[in-house]
């Protein structure tokens, strides 16, 4: 994406939470994300990458820029992990992203005879 397409498609991105996700020329998904802010989170990938090559290769290869805004951070993260769960793209490392599934099993006391 030249830096003219990617400026005008940062500054049409809200300043609200939500789910984005880079695409290649092909279409393919390269990376998806949260954000609490997704027009200064997005930004953020076309600003200094230095100490982060494999960000720096995957952001070259972006032909297009999709975002979903949330109504809260938490509904982000909860979209964010969908999306990865069903679909894990090349440039996340992480399943399902940073969040881990909980589990709480509560046992019921043991009943008293008497």
């Amino acid at each position: 994406m030249e830096a003219g397409g990617v400026r005008a498609a940062v500054r049409a991105l809200p300043r609200e939470p939500g789910v984005y996700r880079f695409r290649d020329g092909r279409g393919r998904v390269l990376y998806a994300g949260r954000a609490v802010e997704l027009r200064r989170r997005v930004g953020s990938y076309w600003r200094d990458l230095g100490d982060r090559p494999h960000l720096a290769r995957m952001v070259r290869a972006v032909a297009r820029i999709e975002a979903v805004v949330c109504e809260s951070e938490h509904e982000a993260a909860w979209l964010e992990r969908n999306v990865l769960e069903h679909r894990m793209p090349p440039a996340n490392r992480v399943p399902g992203g940073l969040e881990s599934p909980v589990h709480i099993r509560l046992d019921l006391p043991p009943r008293r005879r008497g």
